[in-house]
């Protein structure tokens, strides 16, 4: 479940003119799940519901979609790589499928680390003693 979103008829959200990326996805996402498989067909669903509450088409939603994982596959490029690895990825073609297959094995492990961090610090936070609320 996302904390805001429009599809929670969240006035705040911040999901209102576009979806979240996918690591914005996952710091809003508070289900506990390590698998990227998963966490991917999660991610796609939720772009899917939030794709019919905008009513977009179905050529926007495709553009929409591949957008986002160009977004995401630069985001991984920028915050989570070394500078090696980035020297490395500016070389590819981020548009060009072939480019992308080539590539893809790199950026499937970073996105194992991330949903691997971002469970590990939601199970930690479940399982923090609250006292009078605050955290002890």
């Amino acid at each position: 479940m996302i904390i805001s979103s429009i599809l929670n008829d969240d006035k705040a959200a911040k999901d209102f003119f576009t979806p979240y990326t996918f690591v914005d996805w996952l710091k809003q996402n508070t289900a506990v799940n390590p698998d990227v498989n998963e966490q991917f067909v999660n991610y796609k669903s939720y772009i899917i519901e939030w794709s019919n509450k905008k009513s977009l088409t179905k050529d926007d939603f495709s553009k929409t979609l591949q957008s986002l994982y160009i977004q995401v596959l630069r985001e991984i490029t920028l915050t989570y790589s070394t500078e090696e690895e980035r020297r490395f990825i500016t070389n590819v073609d981020l548009t060009d499928p072939s480019d992308v297959e080539i590539i893809l094995p790199f950026f499937i492990n970073k996105l194992k680390k991330l949903c691997l961090y971002y469970s590990i610090v939601r199970e930690n936070l479940k399982n923090t003693p609250i006292e009078y609320g605050h955290l002890s």
